[in-house]
C-alpha cells in the first residue's frame, strides 16, 4: 500500500488553496476540515503517490481517514502558531543546540533567552556562530542578560543578527552594588574572542549598577568587538557607574554603531555616579578604538567624572574619530570641583588621561551639535571648544589630547514669550534671561593641548587605569590618608595620597575577626584552604561588631606556615565573602610569612563579580625561565614575583575602582636606600610602570598598592637604568641620575681656592712679621 508523510499535506494544502478560498485558510493555518472544502480521496492518493517516491519514511497511509489529515496538518500548523505567539518572558527553547554544530540559527525570543540559559551555566560558545534568522520581539518581558550579572560567565562566540531587530528589550536591576546588577545588558558579559554585529534593539529599558548598557555591558580585561549595532527608539539606560548606550565598560573595538533616541526630553543615558557615553562609557586604556558612531535625540547626563556625547572618558592611547554627535544635551549634574575648578563634561568625552605625555590620547573627524551643560540647574552653557571635558581628577598638568578637524555647534537661545506651563523650567528661567552661548561655527580653531585648571595629587598605579572608586556622596578630590600594613608582628605605616573617596582601603586590624588556617608546606610553598563555616563566623563577628570604633568591617585570614615559606597559595570561598562585600567599609586581608594582600572593598566586590566558584589566590616568585625575554632583559637580578587570582579556571586581574596592598618581605643590599626601592608593574613587553611604593628597611618588607593583578619587579632606582614613569618627578634616565652627585663635587674647587688663600695670606703674614 502507497504511503505519505507530513510533506505531501504541505503540497495538498497548496493544491488544495488553487480551487477554492477555504483551502487557501487550511494552507495558511491548517484549520480543521469543518472549516475547508474536504478534497476528494483521489486527490489525497495522488499526494500519496508523489510523496512516496520522494521519501522512504512514510507516516500515513494512503486512504487513511479524513481525521488523520486533519490531525497530521493541525500539527503541522502548530509550529507557525507557537512562532506568532507573543513571547511569555518564560518560555526557554535550548532544543536548537546541538554540541556537534559550529552555526546556530535562532529565529524566536523563546530561542534567543535558551542562548543566555546556555551561556549562564557554562557554556561560552566558543569558535561557535550564532546567526540571528528573523526579528524578535522580546515583548517588553525581563530579560537575563547574556553572561554577566551574577552568574561569572562570559559570552565568547560571534553573534551576527544579520541585520534583523530585537525589540522591546528589558532589564530592570537595582542601583545596589552587588552582583546581580552589575555586567548588564542584552549580553551581559563578554571576553576577547567576542564578536558582535550587525542588528539593531529597538525600545530598549535597562538598569543596573555598574557596567551597564543596552548591547554589551562589560568586556571585562578583554578586547571584545562591536560592530553595525544600533539602539532607537524610547531608550532609557540608567545606573550607577560605567553607563553606555552600546558598552558599559571595556577594553574594546567599536565601529558603526549608533544610539539614536525619539528626543533628548523622553530618552537618556544616565548615571547617579560617574563615567556614562552614548556610546562607551568607560574605554579601557591603551589602543581601544570608537569609530563611525552617532549619537542623536537623547540626553547623556551624570553626577560627576566622566560625562560624554561618545565615551565617558577618552583613556591614554584612545582613539575617538568620524564619530556625530546630533540634539544631544550633555549634563554634567553636579556642581564643578570646588577645589580644582575641573568639569567633567565634553561633547564627545567626559574627562581623559594621557600618560604623563607618554600616550596622548586623539580625538579626529568629530562633529557635535546640541546642548552642554554644568550644574544642577542647567544654567552654564559650556563653550563651544570643550571637546573633552577636564583632565581625570587624580592627574595633574601639563595633559594632552590630539584633537583634529572637530566641530561643535551650541545653537544659540532665543528667550519663548510663553507662558509658564512646567514644561522644562531649568531651561526656560523665568526671568527670561538666557545663559550666555557660543553661537555656531563652521571651523572652530582645534585644541590640541587641553589646559585644565586647578591640579590634583596623582595616584600612582600600575596602569593608568587608575578609576576612582564609587561613592557617589564622597568629594572626587584626593586626600592623602594613612594606609597600615600588618605582617606576622611587624607594622609598616606610610602616608599615601589616597581618593578620599576610598579612604575605606585603610587597613584596620579587628580583634576577633580573624580566621588562623594551617597550611600545608611543599618545596616553600604554603598551601592553605579556608573552611566555609569558620569564615562566615568571622564575616558574622565583623558585621557585629561593625558599630564600634570607626565602623571599619575587616576580616583577615592567617596563614599559619614557616618564615622560609617563599609563596603562597589559598582557597576562598566565595559565598561567605560576599556577605562581607555588602558591607560600605568591608576589607579582606590574607596574611602570611611570604606575602599579605589587603583588599578594599571595591576591589572584594570587583573580583566577587568575577567569580563563578572558589576563589584561589597565589602569591609566588618568577624564575628568569618562566619570563618572556623582554621581562627577564628588564627585571636582570632584581626579584619578580607573581600575583594571580583564578576562579571557575578563569584569570581575575581586573579590580575595577577598588585597590590592594601588597606587602612583600624584601631585604635592603648592600649600598640600597629604603627610600631608593620602588616596585614596578612588568608588562609582558618588558615596558614598567611604578607603583606607589614604601620600603621598610628595619621590618624587612616593602609595600605597593596596585589596581590589579600581574608580574612586579622590586627594583632600586639609583641603581638601575631603565626609564620609568614617576607621578611627580616624570621620566627619570641615567643622565639626570648622574647630576645630582656632579653638582655635590663643585663644593670641592672653592675648598681647595680657600685654602691656597689662607695658606698665602698666613705666608704673607709671617713674613711681615719679621720685618
Amino acid at each position: 500500500m502507497m504511503a505519505a508523510t507530513l510533506v505531501p499535506f504541505a503540497a495538498l494544502a497548496e493544491e488544495a488553496s488553487e480551487t477554492t478560498q477555504a483551502g487557501t485558510a487550511y494552507a495558511a493555518t491548517g484549520e480543521t476540515a469543518s472549516e475547508a472544502v474536504e478534497p476528494s480521496v483521489e486527490t489525497v492518493a495522488a499526494a500519496g503517490q508523489e510523496a512516496t517516491a520522494e521519501t522512504a519514511d512514510p507516516s500515513v497511509e494512503v486512504g487513511s481517514s479524513w481525521e488523520t489529515v486533519q490531525l497530521l496538518a493541525q500539527e503541522a500548523a502548530e509550529p507557525v502558531r507557537q512562532a506568532e505567539q507573543p513571547w511569555d518572558g518564560v518560555t526557554v527553547d535550548t532544543a536548537w543546540y546541538e554540541p556537534s554544530q559550529q552555526v546556530y540559527t535562532l529565529t524566536a525570543a523563546a530561542e534567543l533567552a535558551g542562548l543566555a540559559k546556555l551561556v549562564n551555566e557554562g557554556n561560552s560558545f566558543a569558535g561557535k556562530t550564532i546567526l540571528l534568522g528573523a526579528d524578535v520581539d522580546l515583548n517588553g518581558q525581563e530579560w537575563t542578560p547574556i553572561g554577566g550579572a551574577d552568574t561569572g560567565k562570559i559570552f565568547a562566540g560571534i553573534f551576527d543578527g544579520q541585520n534583523h531587530t530585537i525589540s522591546h528589550l528589558k532589564i530592570t536591576r537595582a542601583l545596589e552594588n552587588t552582583g546581580r546588577n552589575n555586567r548588564i545588558g542584552l549580553f551581559g558579559a563578554a571576553n576577547v574572542a567576542a564578536r558582535i554585529r550587525n542588528f539593531t534593539i529597538d525600545h530598549a529599558q535597562v538598569s543596573g549598577c555598574l557596567q551597564v548598557a543596552a548591547v554589551l555591558g562589560g568586556s571585562g580585561g578583554a578586547e571584545a568587538q562591536l560592530s553595525n549595532v544600533h539602539v532607537t527608539g524610547r531608550v532609557s539606560i540608567r545606573g550607577w557607574w560605567y553607563v553606555g548606550g552600546i558598552l558599559g565598560k571595556g577594553y574594546s573595538t567599536v565601529t558603526d554603531c549608533s544610539v539614536e533616541g525619539d528626543g533628548a526630553a523622553t530618552s537618556a543615558v544616565a548615571i547617579t555616579g560617574g563615567y556614562v557615553g552614548g556610546i562607551v562609557g568607560f574605554m579601557g586604556e591603551d589602543k581601544n578604538v570608537t569609530s563611525g558612531c552617532k549619537v542623536s535625540n537623547i540626553t547623556v547626563s551624570g553626577a560627576y567624572n566622566g560625562i560624554g556625547g561618545i565615551n565617558g572618558i577618552l583613556h591614554y592611547g584612545n582613539i575617538i574619530r568620524d564619530c556625530t554627535v546630533e540634539n544631544v544635551v550633555v549634563w554634567q549634574t553636579e556642581v564643578q570641583d570646588e577645589e580644582t575648578g575641573r568639569i567633567y563634561v565634553g561633547a564627545f568625552a567626559g574627562t581623559y588621561l594621557d600618560n604623563n605625555g607618554k600616550t596622548p590620547p586623539t580625538l579626529s573627524g568629530c562633529d557635535f551639535t546640541g546642548e552642554i551643560y554644568s550644574g544642577p540647574d542647567k544654567k552654564d552653557v559650556l563653550e563651544a571648544t570643550r571637546y573633552v571635558g577636564s583632565l581625570w581628577y587624580g592627574a595633574e598638568p601639563p595633559a594632552t589630547v590630539q584633537i583634529e578637524n572637530c566641530t561643535i555647534h551650541i545653537p544659540e537661545k532665543t528667550p519663548e514669550p510663553t507662558p509658564d506651563t512646567g514644561e522644562r523650567p531649568e531651561e526656560t528661567p523665568d526671568t527670561g534671561e538666557q545663559p550666555e552661548t557660543t553661537p555656531d561655527t563652521e571651523n572652530p580653531t582645534p585644541v590640541p593641548t587641553a589646559k585644565p585648571s586647578g591640579g590634583a595629587a596623582a595616584t600612582p598605579a600600575p596602569t593608568a587605569t587608575a578609576t576612582p572608586r564609587p561613592q557617589p556622596t564622597a568629594s572626587p578630590s584626593p586626600t592623602p590618608v594613612a594606609v597600615s600594613v600588618t605582617q606576622a608582628n611587624k607594622s609598616l605605616s606610610t602616608a599615601r595620597p589616597v581618593s578620599s573617596s576610598a579612604a575605606t582601603s585603610a587597613v584596620q586590624q579587628a580583634q576577633d575577626n580573624s580566621v588562623k588556617v594551617q597550611a600545608e608546606i611543599r618545596e616553600e610553598k604554603a598551601t592553605a584552604s579556608v573552611d566555609r563555616t569558620t569564615l562566615a563566623a568571622a564575616v558574622d563577628r565583623a558585621i557585629t561588631g561593625a558599630g564600634t570604633a570607626d565602623g571599619a568591617v575587616t576580616v583577615t585570614v592567617e596563614i599559619e606556615a614557616p618564615e622560609t615559606a617563599r609563596s603562597m597559595e589559598v582557597t576562598l570561598p566565595v559565598q561567605e565573602l560576599s556577605a562581607l562585600a555588602a558591607s560600605e567599609k568591608a576589607a579582606f586581608v590574607v596574611r602570611s610569612p611570604a606575602a599579605e594582600v589587603n583588599f578594599d572593598r571595591a576591589a572584594l566586590s570587583a573580583i566577587l563579580n568575577q567569580a563563578s566558584e572558589e576563589i584561589r589566590l597565589v602569591v609566588t616568585p618568577v624564575e628568569k625561565e618562566s619570563m618572556t625575554q623582554e621581562q627577564a632583559e628588564k627585571a636582570g637580578e632584581q626579584p619578580v614575583f607573581e600575583l594571580t587570582l583564578e576562579s571557575g579556571g578563569m584569570v581575575i586581574s581586573d579590580f575595577g575602582e577598588g585597590r590592594a596592598v601588597v606587602t612583600l618581605p624584601y631585604t635592603l643590599k648592600e649600598g640600597q636606600r629604603a627610600e631608593d626601592i620602588v616596585v614596578w608593574y612588568l608588562a609582558e613587553d618588558g615596558q614598567v610602570t611604578e607603583c606607589d611604593t614604601t620600603c621598610d628597611a628595619d621590618a624587612g618588607l616593602v609595600t605597593f598598592v596596585t589596581p590589579h593583578f600581574s608580574r612586579y619587579v622590586i627594583a632600586c632606582e639609583e641603581s638601575n637604568t631603565p626609564s620609568v614613569s614617576t607621578p611627580e618627578q616624570g621620566i627619570v634616565t641615567e643622565d639626570t641620575e648622574r647630576e645630582e652627585p656632579a653638582s655635590g663635587t663643585t663644593a670641592w674647587p672653592v675648598i681647595l681656592v680657600v685654602l691656597v688663600v689662607a695658606a698665602v695670606l698666613l705666608w704673607a703674614g709671617k713674613r711681615f712679621l719679621k720685618r
